[in-house]
């Protein structure tokens, strides 16, 4: 069975056992009974509206006027106070030419090495790609052999 037990009786059980104890202690003199929080804010935000905002050389003031939210908003966003919104998101991401799943997987550095693979690949004829594939297959036969056993 669960006992109720007050703060005021906490600390009386407290002073009663102290003598029993040995020396006063002082966590007996007053137990706290402040509220915890399991899940505090991370110090970084999971997102990288900073960089593409630098990347693109916009100011906060400029990235706000052309997102439609205040330069507050974004300073906030910015240093992880808030959370965005998906509209809010969504607007920040067309005012920084980029999508919104670029602000919050990677930094504007890591997308333009895939952007640079993907028009690499898309500019070769079916015949080089099946070149460039027999090469890779040579290159790394240890990856192939698990690529072809998983199929």
């Amino acid at each position: 069975m669960v006992q109720n037990i007050s703060h005021t009786d906490i600390n009386t059980q407290a002073k009663i056992l102290a003598p029993l104890s040995g020396p006063k202690t002082a966590w007996c003199e007053n137990i706290s009974m402040a509220k915890v929080h399991p899940n505090p804010k991370p110090n970084k935000p999971r997102h990288f509206i900073r960089e593409w905002r630098k990347h693109r050389g916009m100011t906060m003031e400029q990235l706000a006027e052309a997102a439609g939210v205040t330069q507050g908003s974004i300073s906030q966003l910015e240093r992880g106070q808030i959370n965005y919104t998906q509209p809010t998101l969504e607007a920040i991401a067309k005012a920084l030419f980029c999508s919104p799943a670029d602000l919050i997987m990677h930094t504007p550095d890591h997308a333009a090495a895939d952007d640079w693979m993907a028009r690499f690949f898309r500019e070769r004829s079916l015949d080089e790609l099946k070149r460039i594939e027999q090469m890779l297959r040579a290159a790394f036969p240890e990856e192939t052999a698990l690529k072809t056993n998983h199929k």
